[in-house]
């Protein structure tokens, strides 16, 4: 399959026509649609069918769109990190991100290496664990940043972290009168919690069935559950310090919860230098911290 027709495809899809893409492209009609009637026959099907408003998708041509772009993404990094590893530290680091307060260490982690590599740059995808893991199976991202047990066939830092579960409301909520929730309290309220808790993948409540709690919605990142808690959907089930809305408030639930972060990749994938730049200054960056903890503990027990 040549790179060069899968971005004429992707061309016309995007401009909704042949008329369109050629003048994108700035090559002729006949050479755009040779292009594609290449592609249709190195694929034995048809992508697109010609209207009097231009392109429709086929069921093929809809499977390809979808693909097109995640393909071109990873030939145009792969290139990158190819041209990076002969000289400077360069290209882009792709991490996966769970919504967690842990994400800290990899905001500083960035912060140092771009201060070491101004040609370095990175690209962050906001999801959860399942996704990321997909993503790194398929080659998308470098690493991510999960909540959670590490998966099989995978290598991991683990981060410091002290997640605290807790339930977001409205102030006005009869429950935002109490300093923490309890277990009880949760029962026979509408929630929204993230599909990981509900498919039990994620121990945000050890001990407690979602199946027991009146889940009304689930979720995959926090911030639209945190919209639909100010509309007066429900209260969300999640974790101290992702809602900065001034008119919800958090509180922390009486349960002991021990929720794991860590960064992992897979065991044994090819490593660019941009990428070995990150993980390595990541694990510096946690044994300093780790020293700077001991020192203040130890002026601690001085001062007593």
């Amino acid at each position: 399959m040549e790179l060069r027709n899968l971005e004429t495809f992707l061309t016309i899809v995007h401009e909704g026509s042949i008329s369109g893409a050629a003048d994108e492209l700035m090559l002729t009609q006949p050479t755009v649609s040779r292009q594609l009637a290449e592609l249709e026959k190195q694929l034995g099907t048809q992508l697109l069918e010609r209207t009097r408003n231009g392109v429709t998708m086929t069921h093929d041509g809809m499977l390809l769109a979808r693909r097109a772009g995640e393909i071109l993404d990873l030939v145009r990094t792969t290139e990158t990190e190819i041209y990076a590893s002969r000289g400077e530290v360069a290209g882009v680091v792709r991490i996966g991100a769970a919504e967690t307060t842990a994400f800290d260490y990899i905001a500083r982690t960035i912060r140092k290496l771009r201060d070491l590599y101004p040609d370095l740059r990175f690209h962050i995808v906001s999801t959860t664990a399942d996704d990321a893991i997909e993503r790194m199976e398929n080659g998308r991202l470098d690493c991510a940043l999960i909540l959670g047990k590490t998966p099989r066939g995978f290598e991991d830092i683990p981060l410091p972290t002290n997640e605290v579960p807790g339930l977001l409301m409205r102030k006005k909520h009869p429950l935002a009168s109490k300093r923490v929730i309890s277990v009880d309290d949760l029962r026979g309220i509408p929630l929204l919690v993230s599909q990981r808790y509900a498919d039990n993948k994620l121990p945000l409540l050890p001990g407690v069935d979602p199946s027991t709690l009146d889940i009304v919605g689930t979720h995959n990142l926090h911030y639209n559950s945190g919209r639909l808690v100010r509309a007066g959907v429900g209260c969300a089930i999640t974790l101290q310090g992702l809602s900065n809305d001034p008119g919800l408030t958090f509180r922390p639930i009486d349960i002991k919860a021990e929720i794991p972060a860590q960064v992992v990749w897979k065991s044994r994938q090819s490593q660019s230098r941009a990428y070995e730049a990150f993980l390595l200054q990541l694990a510096q960056m946690l044994v300093d911290a780790e020293r700077t903890v001991g020192k203040q503990k130890n002026k601690k027990r001085m001062k007593r």
